[in-house]
């Protein structure tokens, strides 16, 4: 997906097929009285969105097991535990426009990456700024200051009715960005809730889960295409 503000300066937002954004989970000690809960370290872009607060509290009642989010890049989430794309890309550079990057190594900084390598740019011209920021305040700036982005759908949506952004392009096959959901080796990390990070990843993947995921919606747009199946 991509964006612009009614200045026509344009943002790129990143069209989300994914299933979800949770790649690490682990687990710490809890009262007796209770099941130990989930320690889930995801990316800031799933949980700004607002999934993990629609997924979570019914994976608590239905389960018992209660979830302690941990929001992070990508990188440091893992460390924790050519159509018009690349033509647009281009024309960034040459009429020297100013392009936020996330620059913090997540799954949406990577995909930004790859798009300027498709483009043979190098993303290094004078309007290219790099900010270490999540997608939130990335959005943000790029609002303020007018400027092109590359986003998820997720936090697009939630965060679209604050920003005087406009989607440019969206739906390119090269724009989506899966998501999956890993567990931490319990032979390398034998004191982790193992039992409810499985737990957890099975529902997630289930049709009760699946189905909880595609219905999930802000300004009644779905934010993720739940692919469990690989349909």
């Amino acid at each position: 997906m991509i964006t612009g503000t009614v200045r026509q300066r344009l943002a790129l937002a990143l069209s989300t097929a994914l299933l979800l954004g949770l790649p690490l989970l682990s687990a710490a000690s809890y009262a007796e009285s209770a099941k130990a809960p989930i320690r889930l370290a995801t990316t800031t872009s799933t949980e700004q969105s607002g999934l993990l607060g629609w997924l979570l509290p019914q994976f608590t009642k239905e389960t018992g097991y209660p979830v302690q989010v941990m929001a992070a890049g990508t990188g440091q989430s893992l460390k924790m535990g050519e159509n018009g794309d690349a033509d647009l890309l281009q024309a960034i550079k040459d009429k020297k426009q100013t392009f936020i990057s996330r620059g913090d190594e997540s799954g949406t900084h990577i995909k930004e990456k790859t798009l300027w390598q498709a483009a043979d740019v190098k993303p290094e011209f004078a309007g290219y700024k790099s900010i270490g920021q999540g997608m939130g305040p990335t959005l943000t700036m790029a609002s303020e200051l007018g400027a092109y982005t590359l986003t998820d759908r997720g936090t697009w949506l939630a965060y679209q009715s604050k920003l005087d952004l406009a989607v440019l392009l969206e739906g390119d096959k090269r724009l989506f960005n899966p998501y999956q959901v890993i567990l931490v080796n319990p032979k390398r990390y034998p004191d982790l809730n193992t039992e409810g990070a499985r737990t957890l990843k099975n529902w997630l993947v289930s049709e009760h889960g699946q189905t909880l995921i595609g219905d999930f919606k802000v300004a009644g747009q779905a934010l993720f295409v739940a692919d469990a199946n690989g349909k």
